[in-house]
């Protein structure tokens, strides 16, 4: 976690001691490693429900407004 530099006669950087707390203070906190597909049906599984369809034109009006408020006039 040190430098880049193989040998070094500097003292380790704050962000290494930095990392250890973090590693101590987290430890215990994690799940995994998990295989992409598995972490998604558990946690992201597909749904029965098919995402709704936008125009084309759904947008149009956004890149066209003068503010950001008035690309919301619809909300």
């Amino acid at each position: 976690m040190s430098g880049s530099v193989p040998f070094s006669c500097l003292p380790p950087s704050k962000d290494d001691e930095i990392k250890k707390i973090l590693a101590i203070e987290t430890s215990g906190r994690y799940v995994g490693p998990m295989p992409v597909e598995e972490f998604l049906q558990r946690f992201l599984p597909s749904s029965k429900t098919p995402c709704p369809t936008l125009s084309q034109d759904v947008f149009d009006n956004v890149s066209g407004a003068s503010s950001e408020t008035a690309m919301y006039p619809q909300f």
